[in-house]
């Protein structure tokens, strides 16, 4: 198993993505010695504590259940547990710390930051190992084939345009770029940065062919499969968009078509570290902004507000909050995430789902954003107070509970809290004590619509509220201390605004949460909705937030009862309308009679009365048939339309129309078929039955016979009459041939019967003489040798092979281990082993197994001829003949050899300074070992030894291992220390000594073991200084300022202490650099100036967007700008208006510049200046020129008129303007 110790430190959920991001996981601890060896690693690396995979995520019913990682089950009893652990109570994650001399575990909160270690299973050396775990041998990277079965092997292949970037950052660019890049190209660029980072990518340049030249961005894996698509890219993108992962991976897909190349991208990667910020606030009396919006690489983000005033409370108000995937806020009833959950918020399929309002229970209250989605643009918007006093709801439903009422803690005695609900939707509320106590104060105050009134709701249930705007104090007793109050409120529900067809019951005009009211409609209309169609009633319930169970009050309409009904032979003749009331007439057609009522009604339920039919006169009936039968297709068998189909007996065929309809005419189509018999032919009845004599010649009816006879040698096998079958064919008998061998025959050997007949043969190896009976011998060996493949020999009727000295006939399958293929059988000239024919070679018996030896070749089966070769292993000797050959009568040439093992003779020691002393005087077989004793002066006696093992090169045996010489203790020349003298000695090993001195200057301080300046060599090969040491003159501690930082790079004369400040905006004031220099006296050091400070020099920060240049306004309209908002890197800003005696109730007489100015503590500021200007309310005045006179006195005169351009002057406030017309 590899382990690898991470040094950032992560809360447990991100640890155990960082290790997956490495295809490992967090540690599993099985064992003592694991828990203390890796424990041990931890702590030298200067870590007190580090998470582990042991948890219980999702656990909740079970003490006991617990998980290694994510899936592999385990149990709380087992492990290395602290003292009180384990305590599922403290957290669900589990981290290891020192206790004394051992390493315990303890479960705490998961969203702690630690160190941790990752495992993965170990692969051998110049192998590689795959995603997956599996391992691989080098020669089978990037050869196109999957051996990871993971396609790992297959990624960083540049000859395949597939390559892996690692580091800090890098430059990746397609192929020729700033040429054009190839056609039908695939590239892949996979991007890893260090654990704790991100990858942020940014193209210079993007230039692809458009939609079909793509490249495609993945996130979060190694390839495409366990990775996120960010972004996918095509034609002309512009430059220096940022895409960020969410882990440390990303990976880059680039492909091509067949057609129109263009120059590319190149782009730039950084690693970007993953941030962790925390922020200090302040509540006061006044309301003030806590806001994050959208900084993707802030995975854990907190807030801790804690009171102006120590007995007061927080007061946290949800303004606004876009989560994504799995982001999350968690607030804490406290200074920590170690403190109680008071209020959780998460994306849910409805939206961000969380309290509109937390209180805390004491003066600290403890934020935490967690970021860790794929597309995290995170808005968060809190507004933070001091107190409980005059807290507004404006939902349409909700609740209001006493601070920390959900995590169970008792509220603060002598504390008061407000609560104002007013409904924005202009209708009563019900407001519903769910629990309450009855030693607190809680008073309601609001309109019965009559008169203000103040009740104790501990003494009510339900309270209606008919204008929705209801006031509710809470005061704490100041001697018990209870739970508190929760209470639920919920706006009524829209009036109905029903109909006058619509009926509701009960009838009330007020409905609030959880009435019901059932809607029905007057006879003869009904619910047209398509969801409530066919309904008589429909109840409907107010639910929560004044909304009603149906998104539409459905409406009572006349009921419609749609198209009137087909009928079978008819049509509709006259309608006059589909509603309620309305009628419909049918008519039939020819050949067809109307059977009852014509004309049908549509009644009040909807539905139409029962439609009339159309009945015909009808054809004669036919439905009998001599042999045959009729069936009725369709109709009844008389009425027109109806269809009969004939069919006859078997041995019977039909004559005339088999399908007959009746015609409005009421006949039917055709004449009535009939059924006739069916004739056997006697064409070809010789060939059904041979050697038949038949004398008929006519075709023969069904169910008729004739005679037949048999022709002569043949006899007739059944009866002399043959039947006419209803199949058309006889009913046959045969004509069987007599078998002449059975009697009396001429020939020697062998009789063969044939058809009327008989014919002689002879037996194998003879052949027939001329007069066709007799039979004489046949030489085999004659022809071909008998295809023997040795030699042949001829006897009477037959012949034998025979086979060399060696070889042996083949007579059988497996003869000799010989086996006949598959494809053959033995039988046949040409067979690889022809039976009695081939000969094979004889076998020998097995060779017995070499003992410490080799046997070559390694065959199962020996056979004549074959030589084998016998060698010893490594460390044994031959003893015997080399080789062995089987022999031509199965036996073998030799005798087998033997291997025995080979021994090492002792070293001489006469050459070595400290000889050891040896525990044998024998010699060492192969592989035993020597052991032998060395005693050394200061280190006692130590044990060592050699091993018999194999010299290839001298092909002998030797002794190899520990050296022969025990030698000596030597320390070496003493270590130089800064300011000491040390003389040249002449002897450095073990009891050696020298005196510690120091030169001018420095002063000797401490002591060796010895307790005094005398260092000697020890057995550890080491000198004893102990804590002696020659101090000079330094400068002291520079210290450093709160919440800043100093780093020193020498106390000495001329070394620098460099200053920093550890939050955002801030500067070390009035230098960042004190040098060490001498004092006024000369005779010391100290550093110059003084220790410098932390100070604000960042400005508050205008929100975009929440400043406007100007506005326009009526005159004398009241004051109504919205302010603007700042935020500062201290948290608090103090936000001045000038002049200062603007208010929303000033009245607005002329134009004039209202400037907000935020300030924080340190004094620095921003401002927005808004131009506040009065719209022009004087309207426009038109002079316009005199009226001209024309007058025509008679009708048919007439005149020219000319309009010449004329001024007219318009006024407006004062001001003259002149226009053309």
């Amino acid at each position: 198993m590899c382990y690898h110790i991470v040094e950032k430190q992560m809360p447990w959920d991100l640890a155990d993505d960082s290790c997956k991001s490495l295809h490992s996981n967090l540690v599993t601890i099985d064992d003592y010695w694991t828990n203390m060896d890796i424990s041990a690693a931890v702590k030298k690396k200067g870590h007190d504590e580090y998470w582990i995979g042991f948890n219980r995520l999702g656990v909740i019913h079970s003490n006991e259940t617990a998980y290694w990682g994510k899936d592999s089950p385990s149990n709380t009893q087992t492990g290395f547990w602290n003292n009180y652990q384990p305590n599922v109570d403290k957290g669900k994650c589990s981290a290891v710390s020192q206790s004394g001399q051992n390493y315990k575990w303890s479960f705490t909160k998961c969203d702690l930051a630690k160190v941790f270690v990752c495992e993965m299973t170990a692969c051998s050396k110049d192998t590689f190992r795959c995603n997956n775990g599996r391992c691989i041998g080098k020669q089978g990277l990037c050869d196109g084939t999957d051996n990871c079965w993971d396609l790992t092997d297959e990624v960083s292949c540049d000859q395949q345009c597939q390559y892996y970037e690692s580091g800090l950052n890098g430059l990746i660019k397609t192929k020729n770029f700033p040429n054009d890049y190839d056609n039908d190209t695939f590239c892949m660029w996979r991007i890893e940065a260090d654990v704790g980072n991100f990858v942020k990518l940014t193209f210079n340049e993007f230039l692809t062919e458009n939609c079909t030249d793509v490249v495609e961005i993945f996130v979060g894996g190694d390839s495409e499969t366990d990775s996120i698509l960010l972004a996918k890219l095509s034609g002309n993108m512009p430059t220096n968009t940022e895409y960020l992962s969410y882990n440390n991976k990303m990976l880059l897909k680039f492909t091509s078509d067949f057609e129109n190349t263009m120059k590319g991208f190149s782009a730039n990667w950084i690693a970007v570290p993953t941030g962790y910020s925390h922020s200090m606030l302040t509540a006061t009396e006044n309301e003030q902004i806590l806001s994050f919006n959208d900084n993707k690489n802030l995975l854990h983000n907190t807030w801790t507000i804690t009171t102006k005033h120590r007995r007061e409370i927080v007061s946290l108000i949800k303004q606004g909050m876009v989560l994504h995937d799995k982001d999350e806020v968690i607030v804490y009833d406290g200074d920590s995430v170690e403190s109680p959950i008071i209020g959780q918020y998460k994306l849910t399929d409805f939206g961000t789902d969380g309290p509109d309002i937390i209180m805390s229970t004491g003066p600290k209250l403890h934020i935490l954003l967690k970021t860790r989605g794929i597309d995290s643009k995170v808005n968060v918007k809190f507004l933070y107070k001091q107190g409980c006093n005059t807290i507004t709801n404006n939902a349409l439903s909700g609740e209001i509970v006493s601070p920390g009422f959900y995590a169970g803690i008792n509220f603060p005695n002598s504390v008061s809290c407000q609560w104002t609900i007013a409904s924005e939707a202009s209708r009563g509320l019900i407001l519903k004590f769910i629990y309450k106590s009855d030693d607190d104060t809680l008073l309601v105050k609001y309109n019965n619509g009559s008169q203000i009134v103040e009740v104790n709701a501990v003494n009510v249930a339900d309270i209606e509220v008919p204008d929705g705007q209801v006031n509710v104090s809470f005061t704490t007793n100041s001697i018990k201390n209870k739970k508190g109050f929760k209470a639920k409120y919920s706006v009524d529900c829209p009036a109905l605004h029903l109909n006058q067809f619509t009926t509701a019951q009960p009838p009330l005009n007020i409905w609030h949460q959880d009435s019901q009211v059932t809607i029905s409609c007057v006879n003869g209309y009904g619910f047209r909705d398509e969801k409530f169609v066919g309904n008589n009633s429909i109840l409907l319930e107010c639910q929560e937030g004044g909304k009603w169970s149906v998104q539409k009050i459905p409406k009572c309409l006349k009921n419609y009862c749609g198209p009137a009904k087909y009928i079978k032979n008819g049509f509709v003749f006259n309608a006059t309308g589909a509603m309620v009331g309305d009628t419909v007439t049918y008519s039939c057609y020819p050949g067809y009679v109307i059977s009852e009522n014509k004309t049908i009604m549509c009644t009040s339920n909807g539905t139409w009365e029962t439609s009339p039919s159309c009945i015909s006169s009808g054809c004669s009936d036919r439905s009998n048939i001599t042999n045959g039968q009729v069936v009725i297709e369709n109709g009844n068998g008389t009425t027109v339309g109806s269809v009969l189909r004939y069919s006859c007996d078997p041995g019977y065929h039909i004559e005339g129309n088999p399908l007959q309809l009746c015609l409005k005419s009421t006949f039917w189509t055709d004449e009535e078929p009939t059924c006739n018999k069916f004739n056997c032919t006697i064409i070809g009845l010789s060939d059904k039955i041979p050697e038949v004599n038949i004398t008929q010649i006519e075709d023969v009816p069904y169910n008729e016979t004739i005679n037949i006879s048999c022709n002569e040698g043949y006899n007739l096998t059944g009866p002399y009459t043959i039947r006419c079958t209803e199949n058309q064919t006889f009913s046959l008998s045969s004509c069987q041939d007599i078998n002449e061998c059975n009697s009396h025959h001429k020939c020697e050997q062998i009789c063969i019967n044939t058809p009327g007949s008989y014919k002689c043969q002879c037996a194998k190896g003879y052949t027939l003489k001329a007069d066709n009976s007799s039979c004489e011998d046949i030489d085999e060996c004659q022809k071909s040798n008998g295809n023997c493949q040795h030699s042949c020999t001829n006897v009477n009727g037959s012949y034998t092979c025979n086979c060399d000295d060696g070889y042996v006939l083949y007579k059988e399958n497996n003869t000799m281990s010989y086996a006949i293929p598959a494809a053959e059988d033995g039988t046949q000239f040409g067979d690889v082993f022809y039976l009695n024919h081939s000969c094979v070679r004889v076998m020998c018996s097995n060779l017995l197994p070499l003992v410490n030896g080799f046997i070559q070749p390694q065959r199962k089966i020996s056979r004549y001829g074959d030589i084998f070769h016998y060698s010893c292993k490594i460390g044994y000797q031959l003893v015997g003949e080399k080789t062995s050959v089987c022999q031509y009568n199965g036996s073998w040439s030799q005798t087998q050899p033997r291997c025995e093992e080979m021994k090492c003779q002792l070293d001489l020691l006469h050459t070595f300074v400290n000889k050891p002393t040896l525990l044998t005087n024998e010699s060492i077989p192969y592989l035993g070992y020597l052991n032998f004793s060395c005693t050394i002066l200061g280190k006692g006696t130590e044990y060592r030894q050699r091993q018999c093992l194999y010299d290839p090169a001298t092909k002998t045996t030797k002794l190899l291992g520990d050296s022969y010489e025990c030698g000596f203790i030597d320390c070496g020349p003493p270590m130089p220390i800064g300011g000491s003298n040390i003389t040249t000695l002449k002897d450095t090993t073990y009891g050696s000594e020298f005196e510690m001195a120091c030169s001018d200057m420095y002063t000797l301080k401490g002591n060796s073991s010895q307790g005094n300046n005398i260092v000697r060599c020890e057995s550890d090969g080491k000198w004893d200084y102990g804590d002696l040491r020659c101090l000079g003159v330094m400068c002291e501690d520079p210290f450093f300022p709160v919440n800043g930082d100093v780093t020193v790079n020498t106390y000495a004369l001329g070394g620098n202490a460099s200053y920093k400040c550890n939050e955002d905006g801030y500067q070390p004031f009035p230098n960042s650099i004190r040098t060490c220099v001498a004092n006024n006296s000369k005779n010391g050091l100290i550093w110059s100036g003084e220790i410098p400070k932390c100070l604000d020099v960042k400005k508050p920060i205008l929100v975009a967007g929440t400043c406007t240049d100007s506005v326009t306004v009526k005159l004398y309209s009241l004051f109504n700008l919205t302010q603007p908002e700042f935020t500062d890197n201290s948290g608090k800003v103090r936000i001045t208006v000038q002049p200062d005696y603007i208010s929303q109730n000033f009245v607005i007489n002329n134009n004039f510049t209202v400037e907000y100015t935020a300030t924080d503590d340190a004094g620095n500021n921003e401002t927005c200046s808004t131009s506040v200007i009065v719209e022009d309310y004087i309207p426009f005045e038109i002079s316009c020129t005199k009226n001209k006179l024309v007058v025509i006195e008679n009708s048919s005169d007439s005149k020219y008129l000319i309009f010449n351009e004329e001024s007219i002057e318009i006024t407006d406030g004062g001001k003259n303007k002149s226009y053309t017309v």
